[in-house]
């Protein structure tokens, strides 16, 4: 199964997890690159050292900052836990190193998304039930820490049956955010894309499904 996927804005740089049930040795993430947005993917190469080597419990949900810096998150411990790996040349990384402790809980810290200036930060937080809150962090610069992380209220992201279960946030340069939702009310739970734009007061929702146009 290849998921977890992350483009960098030029189209040129790919990152996926692979996860295999029958041979953990292909599992792993994976990283492919091109020269330009009209030329063919090349065939992909593992990321060196830790950060290709882990399998199902490894590293997932990898995000590439233009300074070439990863943020992922890992559940090998017991229970999910954000990591960053500092950039060392073009497409090599320092030994992957937890983000601050202030972002760490018992409970399971997922799926990070960082803007390109790698000043603000969100993650989900999950609780054992597998409701899911959005928190946020923030620093003036990259020679800066970064503050304790916030929780950001949301509105409308229960489920028929009272559940908050989503993945992946991601968010536009305006601060508009998409996720995938898990419907606990339908067969299989299944997944719902939805979109919610930034509130005035930082909040967000109430969220409405994505809707797509089919085309001859």
């Amino acid at each position: 199964m290849e998921c977890c996927v992350w483009v960098n804005r030029e189209q040129t740089v790919l990152i996926f997890t692979r996860e295999s049930v029958n041979d953990p040795a292909e599992s792993g993430t994976f990283l492919s690159t091109r020269a330009d947005p009209g030329e063919p993917w090349r065939p992909p190469q593992r990321l060196p050292g830790d950060l290709g080597d882990y399998g199902t419990y490894g590293y997932t949900d990898v995000h590439m900052t233009p300074a070439g810096n990863l943020y992922f998150w890992t559940a090998s411990s017991g229970n999910g836990a954000l990591y960053w790996a500092p950039a060392a040349g073009s497409l090599a990384w320092a030994p992957p190193r937890l983000l601050p402790g202030s972002f760490q809980t018992t409970l399971d810290e997922t799926q990070p998304w960082v803007n390109d200036e790698e000043t603000v930060i969100y993650f989900n937080r999950r609780s054992h039930d597998g409701n899911t809150s959005l928190y946020r962090a923030a620093r003036v610069d990259t020679a800066h820490p970064w503050d304790p992380p916030v929780q950001v209220p949301v509105r409308g992201f229960a489920d028929p049956n009272g559940y908050q279960i989503w993945g992946e946030p991601s968010f536009t340069d305006q601060g508009d955010m998409y996720v995938v939702r898990s419907n606990t009310a339908t067969p299989d739970w299944d997944a719902e894309l939805l979109y919610a734009p930034r509130n005035p007061d930082g909040s967000y929702g109430p969220p409405r499904k994505v809707e797509f146009r089919m085309t001859p």
